[in-house]
């Protein structure tokens, strides 16, 4: 089984980048101290790759799936967030 925050420290930790310090999430921007140094455009790429990979669950739903399901909708909103919000260094 997956645990919830695992997956979502996932989440988090890939949109840690060089052209932002902060990420909005769940009503709030979240500040990390220590960025990685991908592209906006690479961060965007995993972060579809994984809402599509996500949203593609089949058969039954249980719990692990579900949360997939979950995460795939907040990482739509970290990579709204990410397109549409600049943020100075």
């Amino acid at each position: 089984m997956v645990n919830g925050s695992s997956l979502f420290q996932s989440a988090l930790m890939i949109t840690e980048c060089k052209f932002c310090d902060y990420v909005f999430f769940r009503n709030r921007f979240v500040k990390f101290f220590e960025p990685l140094p991908y592209s906006k455009k690479a961060v965007l790429k995993k972060i579809n790759t994984l809402i599509k990979q996500y949203k593609s669950v089949k058969g039954v739903i249980d719990n692990e799936k579900a949360q997939k399901i979950l995460l795939a909708k907040d990482l739509e909103r970290i990579r709204d967030t990410l397109e549409n919000v600049s943020i100075p260094l």
